[in-house]
């Protein structure tokens, strides 16, 4: 950095991932696009799985429930143990009245790791009936939700500056200390034109990005800390795809910079040369707003200006433009993900 300290940063990876896909008469070994609704095969399968999450957990065998509830799974992969969710649900399918069977993956791809990654791929395998397709269920899969991380070592959220491009509302949490431990950037959101009949389910707005405290957090799961001694912060990006999007797992080594719209810089070489209050203007910000912290400090006219211009133009020297995002394909490389890709393209179109 600017005044010589050194921040550590790792690639970007893929962190929480969702994905799903309608099962389909192709999935089950046979011809067309038409989803299976045929219920021994769906229930075959969700013998299969519960076999497999008896295997990987423990839990209780699989007990018989009528077609049309939702069918959840548990397992654990990898050397972490990181948690595998599989639902089998009822599915709305365009040009199909009857509908169809829809399954869902969810699970953190960071934890998962390569050797939890073939352990997945072992699951679709020896979990799913005889002449399964499992490339083709892969490449079918779309993608419903995907966090990209990348970690800071050598700072705490209250050492930074976070913004979007088109900056909306913010949430912060505050430990009992009064420490800066997380903060949530949401898109703009103008203001409604007119009284609405009902609360909005986001009244913050769509959240896109969060920063976070990584030793707080696992302290708060009774966790240790992922280098004792080292402070380190977590910007997470999170990309909620819409259906119409039609993004697939095949998509994601190719998808746009999603980290893109963030702008992050280290608050104390922001703004050069250092100013003596610069670093006390930041912190009451967050608590004021800029006309309160301003007066509450009592700057002198001649600083208002630059303090101000130094918040909105800050130089995101800790995420510059197209810096991080090249190194995606190692991320997922190192996650184990991209070897599940291959297996969808395998399947072709």
């Amino acid at each position: 950095m600017k005044d010589g300290s050194v921040i550590w940063r790792s690639i970007p990876q893929p962190d929480t991932i969702n994905f799903k896909a309608v099962l389909t008469k192709e999935h089950f070994g046979g011809k067309g696009k038409a989803p299976e609704v045929n219920p021994e095969r769906i229930a075959e399968l969700s013998e299969m799985l519960a076999a497999a999450q008896f295997a990987s957990i423990g839990t209780h065998p699989f007990i018989p429930m009528p077609l049309g509830f939702a069918k959840k799974f548990t397992l654990a992969l990898g050397l972490r143990e990181a948690t595998l969710y599989i639902e089998l649900a009822k599915e709305k399918v365009k040009d199909f009245p009857a509908g169809g069977w829809a399954i869902l993956f969810d699970m953190t791809a960071r934890k998962v790791q390569p050797g939890g990654m073939d352990e997945f791929l072992d699951i679709l395998h020896f979990g799913t009936p005889n002449n399964f397709n499992v490339p083709a269920l892969l490449r079918d899969c779309r993608v419903t939700r995907l966090d990209v991380a990348v970690d800071y070592a050598g700072v705490e959220p209250a050492d930074l500056i976070a913004t979007l491009e088109k900056p909306g509302k913010r949430s912060e949490y505050f430990g009992a200390d009064g420490a800066l431990e997380t903060v949530n950037l949401a898109r703009f959101k103008a203001f409604p034109k007119k009284a609405l009949k009902k609360k909005p389910k986001q009244p913050l707005g769509t959240v896109v990005a969060k920063l976070y405290d990584r030793n707080r957090e696992r302290q708060s799961v009774g966790k240790p800390a992922p280098y004792p001694g080292t402070a380190l912060t977590r910007l997470e990006v999170v990309l909620k795809p819409k259906p119409k999007t039609n993004t697939y797992l095949i998509d994601v080594p190719a998808l746009p910079d999603p980290l893109g719209d963030v702008r992050l810089s280290l608050a104390r070489t922001a703004l050069r040369p250092a100013f003596a209050h610069w670093l006390t203007f930041v912190a009451a910000v967050r608590a004021l707003g800029r006309e309160r912290a301003t007066a509450t400090l009592k700057l002198d006219t001649s600083l208002i200006a630059t303090f101000n211009n130094g918040l909105e133009k800050h130089p995101s020297d800790l995420l510059k433009p197209g810096s991080v995002w090249p190194l995606w394909a190692d991320g997922l490389s190192k996650t184990g993900l991209s070897a599940v890709i291959e297996v969808a393209k395998s399947a072709g179109a």
